[in-house]
């Protein structure tokens, strides 16, 4: 474990329980899939739909837009599917939280086997990793976008995971720059295919095909895949 980890974890230990009403706002945080991939996802809808009252100069560019957003998703889902992987292949790190030498606290009523952590690894947080990845994503669309989603995931998704002991810092970083490599190699890599160009296509000639599967889509990506790793889960035992 790198010294400046512990110190850093340390600190923050030794603020837990000073403030219960702040620790619960981050215990919310950590775990509320709207204001983590719902957020970010909303930016990328709103990117998805802002051609509406363009010129038809300014749509031909909202098209290409539109070819990146189907990559940010699929990078995305590669980044969370690698940090899963990573977390499993590599030496296992237990999360602060789990360390007895660090003074973490948790609120009243909330328990370690309730929380369901004990056996992931730590290094690297797939949070991290999904969550910039997309922010990277939404840079090639809209800076200003992008800012604001960097902002808010450090301080409402990163931040609440260092300061809770579910993570390390060198977690975080490293997590963060996995996230942007992989979703900023998969975005200028990928072609612009014939296969994406209809998938785009299908959403002006097949709305009603192509959104409730580009919705769920969406929705397992900002979910962190949760609901397919899952069933994969399942499906994995029943075989």
């Amino acid at each position: 474990m790198l010294q400046i980890d512990y110190d850093i974890s340390h600190h923050f230990a030794s603020l837990n329980g000073q403030a219960d009403l702040f620790d619960r706002f981050m215990w919310m945080l950590s775990a509320n899939s709207l204001l983590k991939g719902g957020i970010l996802a909303a930016f990328l809808w709103y990117a998805w739909f802002e051609e509406m009252g363009r010129t038809d100069r300014v749509r031909s560019q909202a098209k290409d837009d539109r070819l990146t957003i189907i990559r940010v998703i699929a990078s995305c889902a590669v980044a969370e599917l690698l940090a899963r992987l990573l977390s499993t292949c590599l030496p296992f790190r237990a999360r602060p939280l789990l360390d007895s030498s660090l003074p973490f606290r948790l609120p009243d009523g909330m328990t370690i086997e309730a929380l369901n952590i004990a056996t992931d690894s730590s290094f690297p947080s797939d949070h991290a990793v999904l969550f910039f990845a997309m922010c990277a994503g939404i840079w090639t669309v809209s800076r200003l976008a992008a800012v604001l989603c960097f902002t808010w995931v450090t301080l409402f998704i990163a931040f609440p995971r260092l300061y809770l002991g579910l993570h390390f810092a060198s977690d975080l970083i490293a997590g963060a720059l996995l996230g942007i490599g992989v979703a900023m190699v998969g975005i200028r890599l990928v072609p612009h295919s014939q296969l994406l160009k209809t998938i785009v296509l299908r959403s002006r000639t097949h709305p009603a095909y192509f959104y409730p599967l580009f919705f769920l889509a969406m929705h397992q990506v900002g979910n962190m895949l949760v609901d397919l790793r899952n069933l994969g889960g399942i499906l994995k035992k029943l075989v």
